[in-house]
């Protein structure tokens, strides 16, 4: 028997490619309606949202944005923006994007708000920013951040310095963390700084609470009275350094060992010159006391100024992005 060929030729069914819209169920997708603007040029689509927005505020952010935008047809003609086919922004949450196109249509009206219920609003943005590299975004993010009443904790600081490599909140975070005992940090917050950073802040607490015992116990000593330029006299000399050893734990030593650190070695020389002179100890020896102070040498700060800087090296050995400490 031979064989007929059918009086229509079917093409072969294409599959459907693979977008980067990992789900398409159109059923469940919803529009977000303060986002989705008549005129607007391009659909996207973040969760199970829809936005339909101005393509325009888009491409100028960023060369990764315009490449998303940009992407060509697919081999079967699809064009990715539309409703059927709206355009899938990976690693993006449906309240990311909205704070995003609050941060794009807005920002240029509204100075940020300092309410701390807006945090996660701005770490939202902070976070696309990162994710595409959006400078103006993440500046506008960084500034409102620094902003909040009340400002965040110094471990919380810390936390997102190392999560989006912020380095010029370093310093304040580390400096504020030690004027802390370690037991008023919560174990959650211990852990937010990473394995590597947290080594790295107790070492530092133990050679600073050694350095406050040393500084605590050693006394800035007087000179001999014979080696004073005008000399107090010899028989009250000795009350001097007894009374001057007495003021300096009373009002120097106990409050650095104090456990909520009522006083720091940086303000050790300001703390004494605001004391009133104790009767015990003579002008020529306060004076003495004072200049001896003045030229002692506390540990601490560099101890302080050391870790600072290994963690700002620690956070741009993570990060994958490249950020000087300037431009935010």
């Amino acid at each position: 028997m031979a064989n007929t060929a059918p009086d229509t030729l079917m093409p072969p069914v294409q599959p459907e490619p693979v977008r980067s819209d990992p789900v398409r169920n159109e059923g469940q997708w919803s529009k977000n309606l303060e986002y989705w603007k008549d005129d607007g040029s391009i659909v996207l689509r973040a969760e199970s949202t829809l936005f339909k927005v101005h393509r325009s505020q888009f491409e100028h952010l960023s060369t990764a944005l315009r490449g998303l935008l940009t992407i060509p047809p697919s081999t079967t003609g699809i064009l990715e923006g539309t409703e059927k086919w709206p355009l899938y922004m990976p690693d993006t949450t449906e309240a990311m994007l909205t704070d995003v196109l609050s941060f794009l249509y807005h920002s240029a009206f509204n100075t940020p708000s300092t309410d701390p219920a807006n945090e996660q609003k701005y770490l939202n943005i902070l976070a696309f920013a990162d994710r595409w590299e959006i400078t103006p975004a993440r500046k506008y993010a960084i500034y409102a951040l620094e902003h909040l009443e009340p400002p965040l904790r110094a471990a919380r600081r810390l936390e997102l310095a190392r999560i989006h490599t912020i380095l010029l909140w370093v310093r304040p975070a580390v400096e504020d963390l030690m004027q802390l005992p370690l037991s008023f940090l919560d174990p959650p917050e211990l852990m937010s700084f990473g394995g590597v950073i947290l080594r790295r802040l107790l070492r530092a607490y133990e050679f600073r609470t050694l350095e406050l015992e040393r500084t605590a116990q050693l006394v800035p000593q007087l000179s001999k009275w014979d080696e004073q330029e005008y000399g107090c006299p010899k028989e009250r000399h000795q009350r001097c350094i007894d009374a001057w050893d007495r003021v300096w734990w009373e009002q120097v030593g106990r409050p650095l060992l104090h456990p909520h650190r009522l006083l720091r070695p940086s303000g050790i020389v300001a703390h004494v010159e605001g004391l009133v002179r104790d009767p015990e100890i003579s002008p020529i020896c306060y004076a003495d006391a004072l200049q001896a102070v003045r030229n002692s040498d506390w540990a601490e700060g560099r101890v302080v100024a050391q870790v600072i800087e290994h963690i700002k090296e620690d956070i741009r050995g993570m990060s994958m992005k490249q950020y000087d400490e300037n431009d935010l």
